[in-house]
């Protein structure tokens, strides 16, 4: 789900608000408040909570660094033209052949590679954050939140940072999947680097690095 569906939805309930504020009111005026008031007031809490809860679902968003498809939110730390592979431009704002992309896209990998490497294990933090992901990343849970499954999946952590890769028939599934999963672990994981690598066979690997504030600030 991207920002302009959460926004979509965010206005969407808004309307809603304003239609049951607008009958509590014009129910007031007629009658003193009874049970069918105090059930549109619980509606209205219920919608407001539910508002709240997409609005900072939203905040936990603007932490990503951004996929192929949209601009990051920061420049990426460490990696080289980050920014231009994104765009499918080169440094001077020319566009990028395939070949040339690609190219780009290996040398950012090897760059945040290098840096999963550097980044000390250790074994509980590692394995915490590899049991979150793991039980976000499930069949049972995707399902159950009407998110696209990943044909594979494999994550990696350190101490600040994990490698979670992710494959899928196309970037459009992987996307939604990934932008979910970013909203539920930005608590811990605020940092995010997003690389998309298409496969041979047409599909997409999808290979985020998440990590916490000291994630990409090893030298």
């Amino acid at each position: 789900m991207n920002r302009s569906t959460f926004l979509a939805v965010i206005a969407g309930i808004a309307l809603v608000f304003s239609i049951l504020l607008f009958a509590v009111r014009n129910g007031e005026s007629s009658r003193s408040a009874g049970n069918d008031n105090r059930e549109l007031l619980s509606a209205i809490d219920r919608v407001a909570a539910t508002q709240a809860e997409l609005s900072q679902r939203m905040d936990r968003l603007e932490y990503r660094l951004g996929t192929s498809g949209g601009a990051p939110g920061r420049a990426g730390m460490g990696v080289p033209n980050y920014p231009a592979v994104l765009a499918g431009k080169d440094p001077n704002g020319r566009n990028l052949s395939p070949a040339d992309r690609d190219a780009m896209l290996a040398s950012s990998l090897h760059v945040l590679d290098d840096q999963l490497v550097r980044d000390p294990i250790s074994p509980q933090w590692a394995s915490a954050n590899e049991q979150a992901i793991g039980n976000f990343l499930s069949r049972e849970n995707l399902s159950r939140q009407q998110l696209p499954v990943p044909k594979n999946s494999k994550t990696e952590c350190h101490s600040h940072l994990c490698k979670i890769s992710m494959t899928y028939a196309d970037e459009a599934q992987a996307s939604q999947t990934e932008s979910m999963m970013l909203a539920e672990i930005g608590a811990k994981l605020p940092q995010a680097q997003t690389l998309v690598l298409p496969q041979p066979d047409g599909s997409v690997q999808m290979i985020v690095f998440a990590g916490d504030s000291n994630a990409f600030g090893h030298p």
